[in-house]
C-alpha cells in the first residue's frame, strides 16, 4: 500500500504493531495533529532558535510542534495519566507541582510561593541546544479579552519576572509564550513557557533542582 494511503495512526511503528481501528488515544485529534501523526519521523525538521523566536515575535506559536512519534507518546501519556488521576490537571497538581491548592499568597508572581520552575516533560521538536521550561504559577495572567491573547499587563509581569529570574542568559537567549487558551493541554493551572538557548552548562539543574523530564 503506498504510504499516502496508510491510516496516520500507522505512521513510524512496525507493521506488525499496526491495529485496524485507531487507538483510543489517538482519537478525537485535532487536524493538526492527524497531520503530524501521519507524518515519518525520518521528515521532520527541528525547530531551529531563529524559527522559535519568530514565531513568537508574530504570535504564530499554534506552529510549535512536536516530532510524529514524540507525539503519538505524549497522546498516549495524556490518556494514561487521565485514567489514573482523572486529568492532567490534576495529575500536574499533585504529582509534579505538589501543591495542595492553588490560593496564590501575593500578586504577580511576587512571592517564590506561587510558582515554580520545571523542566517540560513533553517539550516541542526543537534543535539541539534549546532547553525549553514552564514556569507554573497560582497567579492569575489574564488575556486581553478582546483581542483573547495575552494582556500587556501580563505580558508586562511575565518579561520582569523572566528576566529576574534568567540573568545570566545573554540577550536575544532567552524567549517566553504563553499558550493560546485553545492551545492549551492544562486551562486549571496558569503557565507560559521559558526557552533557553545554549544555556552554560549545569544552569538548567540550577534553576530546576532536582526535577528530572519525565516523558520523552
Amino acid at each position: 500500500m503506498p504510504h499516502g494511503e496508510l491510516p496516520y495512526w500507522h505512521f513510524n511503528i512496525p507493521s506488525d504493531q499496526r491495529s485496524k481501528e485507531c487507538p483510543s488515544f489517538l482519537q478525537n485529534l485535532s487536524d493538526k495533529d492527524k497531520r503530524l501523526i501521519g507524518t515519518w519521523d525520518a521528515d521532520y525538521e527541528p525547530i531551529t532558535w531563529d524559527e522559535a523566536t519568530e514565531l513568537i515575535r508574530t504570535n504564530r506559536i499554534d506552529r510549535f510542534r512536536r516530532p510524529p512519534t514524540e507525539l503519538r507518546q505524549y497522546r498516549g501519556f495524556v490518556e494514561q495519566i487521565s485514567h489514573k488521576y482523572g486529568s492532567p490537571m490534576k495529575y500536574i497538581l499533585e504529582h509534579r507541582l505538589r501543591w495542595k491548592d492553588l490560593t496564590p499568597i501575593g500578586q504577580d508572581l511576587s512571592s517564590p510561593e506561587d510558582w515554580k520552575i520545571l523542566v517540560n516533560d513533553w517539550p516541542y521538536g526543537f534543535a539541539d541546544g534549546i532547553e525549553h521550561l514552564v514556569v507554573w504559577t497560582k497567579s492569575s495572567l489574564p488575556d486581553d479579552p478582546v483581542t483573547g491573547s495575552i494582556s500587556a499587563r501580563s505580558s508586562r509581569v511575565i518579561e520582569e519576572f523572566v528576566a529576574d529570574k534568567f540573568p545570566e542568559m545573554p540577550a536575544g537567549e532567552v524567549i517566553w509564550f504563553k499558550n493560546w487558551r485553545s492551545l492549551k493541554s492544562v486551562h486549571a493551572i496558569e503557565h507560559f513557557h521559558v526557552l533557553l538557548h545554549n544555556p552554560p552548562p549545569g544552569y538548567i539543574e540550577a534553576i530546576v533542582g532536582d526535577d528530572k523530564q519525565i516523558g520523552c
